[in-house]
């Protein structure tokens, strides 16, 4: 998907991402980068060596704002174990 959307491949049936992921997923534009940056966030944890990931896509999505606004740092694995609770709780 990053590659479809980042490429422009989308580009020889569809004009743009959003209509791409419409017809082809059924999904919203936004609901797609929302995947995607989860899915992002967990390569990063990974990188990190972190070995308990996000279980869930609302966990990763408000683990990656989080981090994207610097409020997790290097913590952010240990943050984002428990739950949603634990995480809100947290900040």
């Amino acid at each position: 998907m990053i590659r479809i959307r980042d490429e422009r491949l989308y580009r020889e049936e569809y004009d743009t991402f959003e209509e791409f992921c419409k017809a082809t997923l059924g999904k919203s534009k936004t609901y797609i980068n929302n995947v995607i940056q989860g899915y992002e966030l967990i390569q990063a944890l990974i990188a990190q060596g972190e070995t308990v990931l996000p279980d869930s896509e609302r966990l990763a999505l408000v683990g990656w704002n989080m981090w994207m606004n610097g409020m997790l740092k290097k913590r952010i694995g240990q943050v984002i174990l428990g739950g949603t609770n634990d995480l809100l709780a947290t900040f």
